[in-house]
């Protein structure tokens, strides 16, 4: 486990990269930038994101707002990489991609303020 201290956002792609999976926030129950951006990164995220009802469809993290919950899904990990590295990984990307590209955020900002 490494914590790591905010860095500009033009290293993340290459700090996202070194590592296998993410523990994103645990405390807000939302999605933040680090999220996303590991989604986009096409890396398995464990985190607490209960205020998701905005997405129709599956969001791509594990659910873990206690210890055993994140130890639980570690071990899922390790016991079995090619389904929570490649297959997650690749499904985190369709769906940040389906979700948060550009166009999606200007449609849903134009239906918010029209």
């Amino acid at each position: 486990l490494k914590i790591i201290n905010p860095v500009p956002s033009n290293a993340i792609p290459s700090l996202l990269s070194g590592y296998d999976f993410i523990l994103g926030q645990f405390i807000l129950g939302a999605f933040g930038m680090s999220e996303l951006e590991a989604f986009a990164a096409s890396k398995t995220v464990i985190c607490n994101a209960i205020y998701n009802i905005e997405y129709d469809n599956n969001t791509p993290h594990l659910q873990a707002t206690r210890a055993n919950e994140i130890v639980s899904h570690v071990d899922r990990i390790v016991s079995n990489p090619h389904v929570f590295l490649k297959t997650k990984g690749e499904s985190a990307w369709d769906w940040v991609y389906k979700n948060h590209n550009m166009k999606i955020i200007a449609e849903k900002v134009e239906t918010i303020y029209a």
